[in-house]
């Protein structure tokens, strides 16, 4: 039916069916691999490696096997160490020559090399500093969009903002999935996989039912607490909205 809205359908038939293959040039990604799913964590605090056991019963191979055993994702670990040693990661401008850049050229590298569609980032700003970016109400927010929106650069004018309004480098599509567990140590990591294998097996469709998240604007005048508070009185069945 498309066909018959076309001038020249015949054309469709010179078009190649097949993507274009791309490869980053260098790099730590070798093209011959795939993974579905990395984590970029640092050896800081020995968040790279530890072992299980007592207190901490998972690691980071814990949420790998995981994701591999439950969803099928091939995983794989880096740390930033060795993001920040790879000089093909770097860039003679020195704006676009920090930690946070050379992470965004491993992302790039990750998902044209390795096809990757997930990226975990295990550590705290301390650890692993995000970009900064600004708008017109606020300014200098941790932003990781900027290592899974690959595409422009969120500094086209070259200035001290990253991001901010009017700026034509603000890329709004996403590449990649990204997520981000704010630690310090293994204790942290291994509590965090604790709750959220949990959540992930648990079958218990009342605790699932009565899980409450908030996010968006919640307003300047309350904290965080007054929607807890409000949740453990009046039960999660009745909405504010």
């Amino acid at each position: 039916w498309v066909e018959t809205l076309v001038y020249n359908p015949e054309i469709t038939e010179t078009y190649t069916m097949d993507l274009p293959i791309v490869e980053y040039p260098g790099g730590l990604c070798d093209p011959s691999d795939d993974y579905d799913y990395v984590i970029i964590t640092t050896t800081k605090n020995g968040l790279d490696y530890w072992e299980v056991g007592g207190s901490l019963p998972y690691n980071w191979d814990s949420l790998m096997d995981k994701h591999e055993q439950d969803d099928g994702l091939k995983c794989t670990l880096v740390t930033i160490q060795d993001i920040d040693a790879c000089t093909d990661y770097h860039n003679t401008t020195p704006l676009f020559n920090d930690l946070e850049a050379h992470i965004r050229e491993f992302c790039k590298d990750a998902y044209e090399d390795w096809g990757i569609q997930y990226v975990f980032v295990g550590g705290d700003a301390e650890w692993i500093p995000a970009r900064l970016m600004d708008s017109s109400a606020e300014s200098k927010v941790d932003a990781d969009i900027y290592w899974n929106h690959l595409d422009k650069t969120f500094n086209d004018d070259h200035d001290s903002s990253w991001g901010e309004e009017g700026d034509p480098g603000f890329d709004l599509y996403a590449e990649l999935f990204i997520g981000r567990i704010t630690c310090d140590t293994p204790q942290d990591v291994s509590n965090w996989m604790t709750k959220s294998f949990y959540y992930a097996d648990s079958g218990d469709k009342y605790y699932l039912d009565n899980a409450a998240f908030y996010g968006g604007d919640t307003g300047w005048q309350c904290q965080g607490d007054d929607f807890i508070d409000y949740s453990a009185i009046k039960g999660t069945d009745r909405w504010l909205g």
